[in-house]
């Protein structure tokens, strides 16, 4: 992974625009597809709204054209460079 030796900060979905403001140098943002208070497609758009230039990356299950979620998000956020990444099946 990319951001492996980085420094990983969770949080709560609300307060994305927050820590956004405190660290607006952030290199990545990584979330699941699909959370429990949003989808991939939810936080692109504030994301993008809070002027984020950063990379998104989004963990994603075993799908059969991932391309599609992924030019979605991008057709709908333009500034946002969207990577999915799969997730290990254990």
């Amino acid at each position: 992974m990319p951001f492996s030796a980085g420094r990983c900060e969770s949080l709560p979905y609300a307060l994305l625009h927050a820590a956004l403001a405190c660290v607006p140098w952030a290199d990545y943002v990584v979330s699941p597809l699909v959370g429990d208070q949003f989808d991939a497609l939810d936080l692109a758009a504030q994301l993008e709204l809070a002027g984020y230039r950063g990379r998104y990356m989004v963990v994603t299950p075993s799908l059969p054209a991932p391309g599609v979620i992924r030019r979605e998000i991008e057709q709908l956020c333009p500034s946002l460079t969207v990577e999915l990444i799969p997730r290990a099946r254990i």
